[in-house]
């Protein structure tokens, strides 16, 4: 079973996510980025974070939600959002104590924005992205995207 942290702008998609990777036996929190929290927002999403959060000076993430991403073992984040995106989102994750190693998927419905859409980490990284993983979010089987990531990193740690 592995931490999952999901950070994406549109609650639906966070709740699929959260279902499918759950489903896989996974431990999942969701961050919903959003400016306006809906009524019935609690009861889909455990964390919100204004965009502004991603942002500011490194390290200045609510500190609920750097905990959250210093103990996972996979963070997955949507590459375009409203008021940040998901490279941003990603380049302050690595400047985090804690998350330097951590393994990060873009997920993203318009691949095409990204010049590799079937990226592995070498080319993501010779690309200046930071993120192991560039995957769209409509051809894909994400609990089966993140076992792959899984079983890499337990193959390189030994």
């Amino acid at each position: 079973m592995a931490k999952i942290v999901i950070i994406d702008d549109d609650a639906d998609v966070l709740v699929v996510s959260k279902i499918a990777l759950e489903g896989a036996g996974h431990d999942v929190t969701t961050v919903h980025v959003t400016k306006d929290i809906p009524a019935n927002h609690l009861d889909r999403c455990k964390l919100t974070v204004v965009p502004e959060a991603f942002t500011t000076a490194p390290y200045a993430f609510p500190k609920q939600l750097e905990i959250k991403i210093s103990k996972a073992d996979i963070i997955i984040t949507d590459y375009d959002m409203k008021h940040v995106t998901g490279l941003g989102v990603a380049k302050k994750i690595r400047q985090m104590a804690g998350a330097k190693h951590t393994p990060i998927i873009l997920h993203t419905s318009v691949p095409e924005q990204i010049t590799v859409s079937k990226s592995n980490t070498t080319t993501a990284r010779k690309l200046g992205i930071p993120a192991d993983r560039i995957i769209d979010k409509a051809n894909c089987d994400l609990p089966a995207r993140v076992e792959a990531i899984l079983q890499e990193q337990a193959k390189s740690l030994g």
